[in-house]
């Protein structure tokens, strides 16, 4: 999951070009990609609980947000920043 929302990051990385030297690794990464896309959608779980903690406080730093409190909390406080 940590590709997916961060695959600009990854693709844009130094080892990028190691990546895509490894057709094996990719086709194991967009295999494990579709299947955590297709667990989410059909699960309806939250993107942003595949976050860490510390993933979540930047975010909310980001936004001028308190970084204080649960996972839980923190979850809430950005999803009622985008309503």
């Amino acid at each position: 999951m940590y590709f997916v929302l961060h695959a600009e990051d990854v693709l844009n990385s130094k080892n990028a070009k190691k990546l895509q030297e490894a057709p094996q690794l990719m086709r194991e990464l967009i295999v494990a990609v579709a299947k955590d896309a297709n667990n989410i959608s059909h699960h309806s779980v939250s993107p942003l609980r595949m976050l860490t903690v510390s993933e979540l406080r930047k975010e909310l730093a980001k936004l001028g947000l308190s970084v204080s409190g649960s996972k839980e909390v923190l979850i809430s406080r950005l999803q009622g920043s985008s309503e």
